[in-house]
């Protein structure tokens, strides 16, 4: 089979241009990940606030939180009426958290949150680590799920204790 260099050299230039065709937008990765520090920080303010609306609509619409050992919540109306149930019970509690790392995936458009928080209820405190995935969902970040583990150790029944060493 013979080939015309005329053809050849269509094909090599056609192939040319289609390799140098319009290339995909770069991501800022560190922007983008200072962009959901900023996001964690304002979420954090509206939660201190006690403006559960604000805080619950960082989440997206199918974004899910799992808050302990509850059922997960589905969406930012039944995140918000957790905060505003759970607020009426702890109404003194104060919250905080820190984030450790961000990792934002090449394409710009997913990430990875982890960090420490911190409970105080009328002198109790709690301590623990997070992980919060974010989407982006028309160019603005949104949670698409969160969780969080207390590393507070849990309270020893002193009275087992000594009913298991005195028998």
């Amino acid at each position: 089979m013979s080939v015309s260099w005329s053809r050849l050299t269509l094909l090599a230039g056609l192939t040319a241009l289609v390799g140098c065709g319009p290339s995909q937008p770069t991501v800022d990765l560190a922007a983008e990940g200072q962009a959901i520090r900023d996001a964690s920080t304002a979420w954090l303010a509206a939660e201190q606030a006690k403006d559960y609306a604000k805080a619950a609509a960082n989440f997206a619409e199918d974004g899910i939180a799992y808050p302990g050992e509850q059922d997960p919540l589905v969406g930012p109306a039944a995140i918000q009426a957790y905060y505003e149930a759970d607020a009426a019970k702890k109404p003194n509690e104060t919250f905080s958290w820190t984030v450790d790392g961000v990792a934002v995936a090449a394409s710009g458009d997913m990430a990875v949150e982890t960090g420490s928080w911190m409970s105080n209820n009328e002198g109790k405190e709690q301590r623990g680590k997070y992980v919060t995935t974010w989407k982006k969902v028309g160019g603005v970040w949104k949670v698409a799920t969160d969780m969080s583990v207390s590393t507070t150790p849990a309270a020893v029944d002193s009275t087992a204790a000594k009913k298991t060493t005195s028998q």
